[in-house]
């Protein structure tokens, strides 16, 4: 069973960072994973407190803001895993999220990276994104599928 690194990188906002590691414990069902969380320099720093609360996972702090990049590739750099997952600190499990994503990536060699269908945090049933369409090479541009629908799972 292939590894999974579960990257997020927090910045001031630990509330929304435990309510990521809270839907992870409850809705992950993917047994072979690390969790990497990276503080970005927070004025107050909440690896204290998390250690406490989340003993299975990986914090590491950086004294100063490294930005969403530099943060990410901190948690990079630590990971042990096959896979990459990186999420946004405000992401919410579902169920068997990981699993999902595995198994398009194991079932499929022509495929390199993968990303869930995404709903807005605040805006619940609210997609986000869901994918791009294929560039247009005359205009290098494409556009973004599914923004600001209502999400009734035709996706």
């Amino acid at each position: 069973m292939k590894k999974v690194s579960i990257i997020t990188v927090n910045f001031n906002h630990s509330h929304v960072t435990d309510a990521l590691l809270d839907s992870i414990g409850l809705k992950n069902t993917y047994q072979n994973i690390e969790i990497i969380v990276v503080d970005n320099g927070s004025v107050v720093n909440p690896i204290p407190a998390w250690q406490q609360k989340y003993p299975q996972v990986m914090f590491i702090r950086s004294d100063i803001n490294t930005g969403f990049a530099g943060g990410n590739n901190i948690g990079i750099n630590a990971a042990t895993g096959d896979y990459l997952f990186l999420v946004n600190n405000d992401t919410e499990f579902t169920d068997k999220l990981i699993d999902k994503l595995v198994n398009t990536l194991n079932n499929n060699n022509k495929i390199a990276i993968v990303s869930p269908k995404i709903n807005y945090y605040y805006q619940p049933g609210m997609l986000q994104y869901v994918g791009y369409t294929e560039m247009n090479y005359y205009t290098a541009r494409n556009s973004q599928i599914g923004q600001f629908e209502i999400d009734n799972g035709q996706y």
